[in-house]
């Protein structure tokens, strides 16, 4: 199942959580660069849409996480950067990402001087088909 987009956030968490974030990166690379142009094509959301809820969660669990790998490398602007964008693909779809918006406001309050939460959390159709 190399296609499946919670199959690679997975992966990319895993390697997140054993610091190897090069591999992170590309695993969360791998699900933005191909959700995002699907997210630019779609012209207005429908948050009751099973299909764009699927493709604006994903960008933004992955937007969380690369910016989580932005932050243990040191390079803040990226991970706020993406932090934000995280906190805006949940805004699409009607839901207010906490993960992100307190790693967001961790960042512009206090620094990076906590953890940076993940999100890991994956869904069920990972395991089905």
């Amino acid at each position: 199942m190399p296609d499946n987009p919670h199959l690679s956030l997975g992966i990319g968490n895993a390697n997140l959580y054993l610091r190897n974030l090069p591999s992170a990166y590309s695993e969360y690379r791998k699900i933005i660069s191909r959700y995002e142009r699907i997210a630019n094509s779609i012209r207005k959301v429908y948050p009751e849409n099973e299909f764009h809820y699927e493709v604006f969660s994903l960008l933004s669990r992955s937007y969380n996480n690369i910016g989580v790998v932005y932050e243990m490398e040191g390079d803040k602007e990226k991970a706020l950067s993406s932090y934000w964008k995280a906190v805006d693909y949940a805004r699409r779809i009607g839901v207010e990402y906490v993960v992100a918006r307190i790693n967001l406001e961790r960042a512009f309050r206090r620094g990076f001087s906590e953890e940076p939460l993940i999100y890991a959390d994956l869904p069920q159709k990972v395991f089905y088909r």
